[in-house]
């Protein structure tokens, strides 16, 4: 698995998909699954409801236990960023290759078909499964049909390496996450007369109180896990939407937030205690006469990751022993939540590349996978 050209070759045909999550990503997996049955590979797809996305486990290889190597097909909108090439079309540029969904993460779907293109044609101690999910940028909501085939299948994986851009650094943890909307429902009225109304934006704006309190309490009190930067679980409020015009009292206003824990904060708790605090806001804003309401709705979820160290005992080469923990969240922890096999995000490219303009990663990095994966693969069972 040397064949650097080759895998750069797969990562053009991959950036050429424009896998926006919003849009259908049914050519990519064509594509993909077209590759890997022509190699011997069995492969199962998993359509979501409007059939226009998809996602697709594959299992190739003689050896034995299975390794599973997982990635995600979407990628983040352009949309508004200045790229100097066309996004979804592979520029080299002084050994960095340009393109959207290079670093996050094209580059190890490149790298996952490579090791199958290998394992079709060598012997390796380990068999090789691959998952590729759908929706992963807007809130891990395309792994789910994945994780119940793994689940019922009978050749469960030894290891699962999610490959979200590390710089190929193994990382054991990641912070779970928590999005939820809350909609502020007041009562509109004309603006000459605001007693005779109850205003959506103003209770928006003793919600923004309530969360920046959590958001400090955190901060300041914990709990606190110091490989994590920031060492802290955290709360941003990322959109706020209310009012119609300006002569009109509100009559609603809706905020979305969201809270990323560290793994042994149970984030459900703190979003119960704001949910608490949002009904008692409604109450003392409505009389017999007006009634305000504000609710708390759970938009996407996913756990967090904590591998333990030693479930890792068996794969030390090639996972050494050098482990991280990550400030962003992954389908690392819901591979986890199988509680089956252990899970560790590592893959190539810098997260710093991500989501920008130019999003680019290094041919090393790809040449430094593909030998990890062969590696991994290598391990005796």
């Amino acid at each position: 698995m040397t064949d650097v050209a080759g895998t750069i070759e797969l990562l053009e045909r991959l950036v050429a998909f424009p896998t926006i999550s919003s849009a259908s990503n049914l050519a990519l997996i064509d594509y993909v699954e077209d590759y890997l049955s022509s190699r011997g590979a069995h492969t199962w797809r998993f359509p979501n409801v409007s059939g226009e996305k998809a996602s697709l486990f594959a299992a190739i290889g003689a050896g034995g236990p299975p390794v599973l190597l997982s990635g995600h097909t979407d990628v983040v909108p352009v949309a508004g960023q200045a790229w100097s090439s066309d996004p979804f079309r592979l520029t080299e540029r002084s050994g960095k290759l340009t393109g959207r969904g290079t670093a996050d993460m094209k580059g190890f779907l490149a790298c996952m078909l490579t090791a199958a293109d290998a394992v079709s044609r060598g012997s390796f101690h380990r068999s090789l499964q691959l998952a590729f999910s759908y929706d992963e940028e807007v809130g891990c909501k395309g792994v789910d049909e994945l994780l119940g085939h793994i689940m019922e299948s009978q050749h469960k994986p030894t290891l699962c390496v999610v490959g979200e851009p590390t710089r190929m650094r193994v990382a054991v943890g990641h912070k779970g996450k928590v999005a939820a909307t809350v909609r502020c429902k007041g009562i509109p009225g004309h603006s000459s007369d605001p007693a005779h109304g109850i205003n959506a934006i103003g209770l928006a704006g003793e919600v923004i109180s309530i969360l920046s309190q959590h958001e400090a309490a955190l901060r300041l009190d914990g709990p606190f896990a110091p490989r994590y930067d920031p060492p802290h679980s955290t709360l941003n409020l990322g959109r706020i939407n209310g009012g119609t015009q300006v002569n009109v009292i509100a009559a609603q206003c809706d905020l979305e937030f969201e809270i990323r824990n560290v793994p042994g904060h149970d984030a459900t708790l703190l979003l119960g205690a704001v949910a608490e605090q949002c009904n008692e806001l409604a109450l003392r804003h409505s009389n017999a006469d007006h009634a305000a309401s504000i609710t708390v709705d759970v938009v996407t979820r996913y756990p967090a990751l904590e591998t333990r160290t030693d479930q890792l005992a068996g794969w030390r080469y090639p996972l050494g022993e050098d482990h991280s923990c990550v400030s962003y969240g992954s389908e690392a922890g819901l591979f986890a939540a199988i509680e089956q096999f252990p899970v560790v995000v590592c893959g190539p490219g810098d997260i710093a590349q991500a989501h920008r303009a130019d999003e680019f990663i290094e041919k090393e990095q790809l040449a430094a996978c593909c030998r990890f994966i062969s590696q991994t693969l290598d391990v005796p069972a």
